[in-house]
């Protein structure tokens, strides 16, 4: 006699276990996604890649999506079924040898529903649920898709304010933010922006951590836009008014050369966000460490897009200090500009220290105001190489304000201890 165990694990992934003596059989499946609607483990004997025995059953005949091809009709190959292509996609030999023995199952099914969440965010990219937090399928929020070269990369949607937004796995890099119905780019993204992985995405909004700047043992801004991140899910969040994307990097998963240089266990979170209001990014790091504290430092590297930024102005810089890379790091301190804005006439690289939450830029030829609105980042920087040697060709187009920690040594982490910072971008 079959006992058949249902759980739903937080993600709202639906997984079913069935059980005939010792035999296991487990059938996970993602309903209503775009592109895969079943992960089906079954019959593979000694070779699952659950590291468990599994029945010779036939898949339930009531779950009509699930696809199962194989060799002499006695032993399957688990894999997705791709509704998009309309075509079986089986486990590859390199997930297989990813996967194996993860753990073992329970007479519960519980642990069955933590191996299936896992087996697929892998075979998935990350994305394991087909449910928001609201009840909505997550590609009414958005769906992952190849982006430019191939690269993985989360499309938002905002169905009420038109907005779109792509967020590449690669450096979890924003590389476009279209609001105002969605018909206006607000993000610069560089004619010479590579996207193979070989560095960084030039333009968008790049992580910079754990380390912003060049003042330390890492790559200049840190590793955090030099690797792959994980996608953990994509849902309606805010009753249903906004949709979200959330991606993941662990310690583990950064190169040991990095590692090397920046030897902390951490975890960090990135959740970029569509609402009513605009584009909100924040970013969540966790020390892992159990006897020690992390420090960083950190910056969300907004290029954000101007028609011409020598006619543009900045509000909020009005008396503070800043570090001015330009001029061998001096400390200085800003003029009271808090009428006219402040104008961008030259090349400029600072950090100012405390700045206030609440920032603007006008754009004096597009007739726009972009507002800026940071919490956790204390700091904030502005730059723009201004055609100097290096300089982007389309310099002009761009100006950089970004939401940092930096100055007073950045951000102390004590053991299990954790640290957020979010900035919310809204056009007028």
């Amino acid at each position: 006699m079959r006992e058949r165990a249902l759980r739903e694990s937080s993600s709202r992934t639906a997984v079913l276990v069935l059980r005939t003596g010792q035999a296991k059989e487990l059938l996970f499946f993602v309903p209503a996604t775009n592109h895969y609607s079943m992960f089906v483990v079954c019959g593979l004997s000694s070779s699952c890649p659950l590291g468990v025995r599994t029945s010779r059953q036939r898949c339930c005949g009531s779950l009509r999506q699930a696809r199962a091809t194989g060799r002499s009709g006695s032993q399957w190959t688990p894999g997705l079924w791709d509704r998009k292509k309309g075509a079986y996609v089986p486990l590859s030999l390199g997930l297989r040898a990813k996967l194996n023995n993860p753990g073992q199952g329970d007479a519960s099914g519980t642990r069955f529903t933590d191996l299936a969440a896992k087996l697929a965010a892998e075979l998935t990219g990350g994305k394991a649920s087909g449910l928001s937090e609201s009840g909505v399928p997550s590609d009414e929020a958005g769906c992952l898709v190849d982006g430019r070269n191939g690269l993985p990369c989360v499309r938002l949607k905002n169905e009420q304010t038109k907005q779109v937004a792509d967020v590449y796995l690669f450096g979890a890099c924003v590389t476009s933010w279209k609001a105002r119905q969605g018909t206006e780019e607000m993000l610069f993204l560089s004619e010479e922006a590579v996207f193979d992985r070989s560095k960084p995405i030039r333009g968008g909004i790049p992580i910079c951590f754990p380390q912003f700047g060049s003042d330390g043992a890492l790559p200049n801004h840190g590793f955090a836009r030099n690797v792959d991140w994980k996608l953990r899910s994509i849902d309606m969040v805010e009753n249903g008014t906004a949709s979200r994307c959330v991606l993941m990097l662990s310690s583990e998963e950064v190169p040991s050369h990095y590692r090397d240089l920046f030897p902390f266990k951490f975890s960090a979170e990135y959740a970029v966000t569509l609402n009513l209001r605009g584009l909100r990014c924040e970013l969540r790091i966790t020390n892992l460490e159990t006897d020690r504290p992390m420090p960083f430092t950190a910056a969300l590297h907004n290029y954000l897009r101007v028609r011409d930024v020598s006619k543009i102005r900045v509000f909020g810089y009005d008396n503070l200090e800043y570090l001015d890379k330009m001029d061998a790091n001096t400390m200085k301190r800003e003029e009271s500009v808090l009428l006219s804005g402040l104008p961008v006439e030259a090349a400029v690289d600072r950090v100012y220290k405390n700045a206030p939450d609440e920032m603007a830029l006008f754009d004096m030829v597009a007739l726009t105001v972009m507002k800026i609105d940071k919490r956790g980042f204390t700091d904030c920087t502005l730059w723009n190489p201004y055609g100097q040697q290096g300089s982007d060709p389309d310099w002009q187009k761009f100006i950089c304000i970004e939401p940092a920690v930096f100055h007073d040594k950045g951000v102390e982490l004590k053991p299990n201890e954790s640290w957020t910072g979010y900035q919310e971008l809204s056009a007028e």
